[in-house]
């Protein structure tokens, strides 16, 4: 009777289903931090938007006017004249970024006038309001 020996294989990393897993993370990653958009505000109910065309990502600032006539720049508690201080510096270091006004729809008209004034007052013409996106009713557009 012959003596059958069985050999162990030697253990061995497969590097292609390795490589294959990290490219799928890598790009799940990539694709997440494409479509991820930070946006600082403070907590406001903003108004119905309809027909609004979405916005690019890029960098942006927020000034936000709450009910109580409270403004806000990136969720950091200010008034108009910290704004007319603070605003031409921060655009400066961020020379591309927009600036977008988000303002409740409770807030009293005359404090958005007298802070659309003072963004004209800083020479910035480019505004944006943020709205809440209009509940779709299921009409066909």
């Amino acid at each position: 009777m012959q003596r059958v020996r069985h050999t162990i294989p030697e253990a061995r990393l497969e590097i292609i289903p390795l490589l294959d897993v990290v490219f799928l993370l890598l790009t799940f990653f990539i694709f997440a931090i494409v479509v991820m958009v930070r946006l600082d505000t403070t907590l406001i109910e903003l108004p119905p938007a309809t027909g609004a065309p979405p916005v690019a990502p890029g960098p942006a600032m927020t000034i936000t006017l709450d009910a109580e006539s409270n403004l806000f720049i990136d969720a950091i508690p200010t008034t108009l004249d910290g704004l007319r201080a603070e605003l031409p510096a921060m655009l400066t270091e961020i020379p591309d970024a927009r600036l977008f006004i988000a303002t409740d729809k409770n807030a009293p008209a005359g404090a958005l006038f007298d802070l659309v004034d003072t963004m004209r007052e800083l020479g910035v013409t480019d505004l944006r309001f943020l709205r809440e996106p209009a509940a779709d009713d299921g009409a066909e557009p």
